[in-house]
């Protein structure tokens, strides 16, 4: 812990040029030189309203990390600029954010503890109300993975759903579809079409 500044907790890291950059519960972002032993703080981040916690980092096809936090997603380039999302200056809902899935069309899927947040490759944002009904978004902390095809996974503590972008087939996995657990904590598509899924169980 002391060599991460007091981060005992930590939640991802990335590499991004010369840097890894790592996310903590406590400390904030972490940045560690190739050839650094000893890591330090990200102070670019420090006037970020619940900036202290960074609950994930997920590098995207054009090399910008995707760090959330508390209140928001931010998203930094290899130069450290940072563009900052939140529900006050984007359609991301309210509240702590907790995974960023890239599908293949070039959307985001983001989870977070209100629900699901969805974000076109131009940077819009999809009205609720466009949502299917009985579709997923509305679950909490969804953590999730594309197949190179484009079909999505998500799980958080009440299952695993699936979709596909166009969210045309969607549902939820149950027992029968073979797992050992319908609670998740986090699950992962490998590119021999496996879903890779842990659980309570």
């Amino acid at each position: 812990a002391s060599m991460l500044g007091g981060g005992n907790i930590v939640t991802g890291s990335e590499r991004s040029g010369d840097f890894y950059y790592i996310g903590t519960c406590d400390a904030g972002l972490l940045r560690l030189g190739v050839s650094s032993q000893r890591p330090e703080r990200v102070e670019a981040l420090a006037n970020l309203k619940g900036e202290g916690t960074i609950t994930f980092i997920k590098k995207a096809a054009d090399n910008r990390l995707w760090i959330g936090t508390n209140t928001g997603v931010v998203i930094m380039n290899e130069n450290e600029e940072m563009t900052y999302l939140n529900n006050n200056n984007s359609g991301i809902k309210s509240g702590t954010i907790s995974s960023v899935s890239f599908a293949p069309d070039g959307s985001r899927w983001i989870g977070g503890s209100h629900g699901l947040s969805v974000m076109s490759a131009n940077g819009d944002f999809l009205s609720e109300k466009l949502f299917p009904k009985v579709f997923f978004n509305k679950e909490a902390y969804l953590t999730g993975s594309f197949t190179e095809a484009g079909q999505l996974f998500m799980g958080n503590r009440n299952g695993i759903y699936f979709t596909d972008t166009k969210m045309h087939k969607f549902g939820k996995l149950d027992i029968a579809d073979g797992l050992i657990d319908e609670t998740c904590n986090s699950v992962y598509c490998d590119n021999d079409s496996g879903l890779w899924v842990t659980s309570e169980k």
